[in-house]
């Protein structure tokens, strides 16, 4: 490779890069308080939060209420709570796979002898 070559490359690849150093930045549109989606506004948390396919609605669990929570985003400035889905257990994962949640449950407090199951709820329905 010649110093001409070597020195064209060079100055193009340091023209491009600003091209490529734009700042990524987060917008907040909405908050959602997710006491709102049970019955008596209890405090709760929203642990992990998966989306469905379409992006219209999401999915979070919540450990101390032992539940899987649902908000619908189609309005995203304005998110509206579908309600929850109790569970027999703390769930500890969820995740959406075409219409279906998928939530791991843990039902034991032992770390040594652990038990649990997987719950599949309908997104749609709920059930």
């Amino acid at each position: 490779m010649t110093v001409r070559t070597l020195f064209m490359t060079s100055s193009l690849a340091c023209f491009a890069l600003p091209a490529f150093a734009q700042d990524m930045n987060f917008n907040r549109i909405a908050s959602f308080q997710v006491a709102d989606n049970l019955p008596n506004s209890e405090e709760t948390p929203a642990e992990i939060i998966a989306a469905t396919a379409d992006g219209m609605t999401l999915v979070y669990t919540d450990s101390p209420g032992a539940s899987i929570g649902f908000i619908d985003i189609t309005d995203p400035a304005n998110p509206a709570p579908l309600g929850v889905f109790m569970l027999e257990g703390v769930p500890t994962s969820v995740a959406v796979i075409g219409n279906y949640a998928l939530a791991g449950v843990n039902t034991s407090a032992s770390y040594t002898e652990p038990s649990g199951f997987l719950v599949e709820i309908d997104v749609t329905t709920q059930e």
